[in-house]
């Protein structure tokens, strides 16, 4: 397999899966007045956001290393 586009793949089927929401709500005449896009990252932000959780994550001690 290969996995070498697999966040940029993921990423985009989520920006598509948003998009297509947008619609919805449009064709719905749904009122978004409330909602913000600042909440939703792109890509790259994503990346840096998952290498600072892996960091953290590595400071957690394991069940082995707690004993």
């Amino acid at each position: 397999m290969d996995l070498k586009d697999a966040e940029k793949i993921e990423y985009d089927a989520l920006r598509t899966r948003y998009n297509r929401l947008l619609i919805i709500t449009s064709d719905k005449n749904c009122d978004l007045s409330g909602v913000s896009r600042a909440g939703i990252a792109t890509f790259e932000e994503q990346k840096v956001i998952a290498e600072k959780v892996k960091q953290e994550m590595s400071k957690v001690p394991t069940k082995k290393q707690r004993r």
